[in-house]
């Protein structure tokens, strides 16, 4: 829902989850900073923290976010302090549009062999202590 919004504003993002009957708390500063966001769903009856849902649906990723989309807007409009930053259509790699085809390396199969991934199945992680209360 929220990926099809170039800009998502605080505005935006209320009204598209109140079209789906939930409604958003936020808990703000006074600076505006937004330290708190609460979901509250009137069709399932349930209320969740922001963070208790998932990491992208806590206060600090949707500030940002929204603070994100606003950047972009910035961004785009910012006109460039330095004249000239163009590209010269006229250099001579301009028709160059292929790739060079690799170098005989003479290097046996061996050594390029297979990579590792990142996946090792048979190595154990550390466990987190629990905390006592």
């Amino acid at each position: 829902m929220l990926l099809k919004y170039q800009k998502l504003t605080k505005a935006t993002l209320t009204d598209e989850l109140r079209k789906q009957g939930i409604n958003l708390v936020t808990r703000e500063n006074n600076e505006g900073r937004i330290y708190g966001v609460t979901f509250v769903d009137h069709k399932n009856k349930v209320v969740f923290k922001g963070s208790d849902l998932d990491k992208r649906y806590s206060a600090n990723a949707l500030s940002m976010m929204i603070r994100g989309s606003e950047d972009r807007v910035r961004a785009f409009l910012k006109p460039s302090n330095t004249p000239g930053t163009y590209l010269d259509a006229r250099t001579e790699a301009y028709g160059k549009t292929y790739l060079e085809p690799a170098a005989n390396t003479n290097l046996p199969d061996d050594l390029l062999g297979k990579s590792l991934s990142d996946y090792l199945p048979n190595i154990k992680r550390k466990r987190k202590k629990e905390e006592e209360d």
